[in-house]
């Protein structure tokens, strides 16, 4: 009789979370452990019962099929789902597809993915953050997305062999956020790093794209083809070798308002241009200035900005895109969780935090980068003894080009740009930056 009742409260319980709906926090491990041994298994649930409340998925294990097709999913509208690394585990979702519907308000937060690409299909309240996704094609497409993010994310396009895809697809979609990602091809196949088509209100901003095209004829770092104006400012593009001279760093069809680009860096190794206007069979070639006559890039770069590496992606000091970027609202954090100066950030996904401030950052250096602006006068904190050295003035370089003293510092004589105050404080030293303006 009691075998009987547990069974029945058992089947119960069961019955009603088919009925209601998911809520709460489930583990996916695929040792059999947790509440489902793979995303499969949690995304079928999902269609199967739909939701009744938030629910968060903590995926364990080294490697997770990466296989998982939700949707549509009855209550996503109202409420949240989170799928994310469970607590100490670095799980990686491979060679499969995580394919999604008519599902919305879904969170995918920190996980890794090897040749399993992210599509998703007319949903809203999207957010992929955080992720390291390496593919030999496609990454992550976009379609009839409305409010969708990608944000800090790292993806890499490591060598196919033969063929070439578009790494990111953002198309048909309106008021969707791409920034603060880093994609990197390192000499394999690509038509586009990034490919906009039909997009409206759409933003890309603070990202470093790095194309080597593996002399592939007319692709790009990122490419547009936009119905209303999308924002595209504070990008780092780079146009790496082997490259054909058909190549360039950006590419938009028409040219005209529907994307303004400015305030980004474009960066040609060997071959190519940076910019193209693609007809369907051949591309309208561009020099730096010749872009520039269409009204594009007032306040853009032409230079090299100056990357750590070919695969590190960080900037260097002496990179011109140090304090070159326009301020964003919403935007107060780099790809690595490092604060954005508020009045003159940097171009890409990295905000500088080393270099200028020396070789070495340690416990006893620490960094802000709320920066002053001065005209005339850079004031330290006043000492006992004013005359007393505490700190100096870098340049750009991390070259030293003035002691300060406490008090009133004299800077009129210096040219305006970006310069870096260190400054000795008890046992750290303080490092921030100041823009010199006539």
């Amino acid at each position: 009789m009691a075998r009987s009742i547990v069974l029945t409260i058992a089947f119960s319980l069961l019955a009603s979370v088919a009925i209601g709906g998911l809520s709460g926090t489930y583990t996916v491990k695929p040792d059999g452990t947790g509440d489902f041994l793979s995303l499969s298994a949690a995304g079928e649930a999902l269609t199967d019962s739909g939701m009744s409340g938030n629910c968060l998925f903590e995926v364990h294990g080294d490697t997770q099929p990466g296989q998982c097709s939700v949707g549509p999913v009855a209550g996503s509208d109202s409420w949240t789902t989170t799928f994310r690394p469970g607590p100490g585990a670095s799980p990686v979702l491979s060679d499969g597809e995580f394919n999604a519907g008519n599902y919305h308000n879904v969170k995918i937060e920190s996980l890794r993915f090897l040749r399993a690409p992210i599509t998703i299909g007319s949903c809203s309240g999207w957010r992929i953050s955080g992720c390291r996704i390496t593919t030999e094609s496609r990454a992550v497409k976009l379609s009839n997305s409305t409010g969708d993010t990608l944000d800090a994310n790292t993806v890499n396009v490591v060598s196919a062999g033969t063929g070439y895809d578009t790494t990111i697809v953002v198309e048909s979609g309106t008021g969707n956020t791409i920034f603060n990602n880093v994609v990197n091809s390192e000499s394999c196949p690509a038509e586009a790093l990034v490919h906009f088509s039909g997009e409206q209100n759409t933003r890309f901003v603070f990202n470093t794209l790095r194309l080597s095209s593996w002399r592939m004829p007319m692709s790009y770092c990122f490419e547009a083809w936009c119905e209303r104006p999308c924002d595209v400012r504070n990008n780092v593009f780079v146009l790496a070798r082997p490259a054909e001279s058909t190549n360039a760093c950006v590419g938009i069809r028409p040219i005209g308002d529907s994307v303004v680009p400015d305030y980004n860096c474009y960066f040609v190794e060997s071959l190519g241009h940076a910019c193209a206007s693609p007809d369907p069979f051949y591309p309208n070639l561009y020099t730096w200035d010749e872009w520039r006559g269409f009204g594009f890039e007032a306040n853009g770069i032409n230079a090299d900005p100056i990357l750590a590496s070919a695969i590190d992606l960080h900037l260097r000091q002496g990179s011109p895109c140090i304090g070159t970027a326009t301020p964003i609202a919403g935007i107060d954090f780099d790809i690595d969780g490092d604060p954005r100066d508020p009045a003159h950030p940097d171009i890409g996904a990295d905000e500088f935090t080393g270099g200028a401030v020396g070789e070495t950052q340690s416990a006893e250096v620490r960094a802000t980068h709320a920066s002053t602006v001065i005209h005339g006068m850079l004031l330290l904190p006043e000492r006992q003894n004013s005359s007393t050295i505490t700190g100096c003035l870098l340049d750009i370089n991390g070259r030293e080009v003035m002691e300060l003293r406490s008090g009133a510092n004299d800077v009129r004589a210096l040219a305006p740009g970006v310069y870096f105050v260190r400054e000795a404080q008890a046992q750290a030293q303080v490092v921030r930056k100041v823009v010199v303006t006539r």
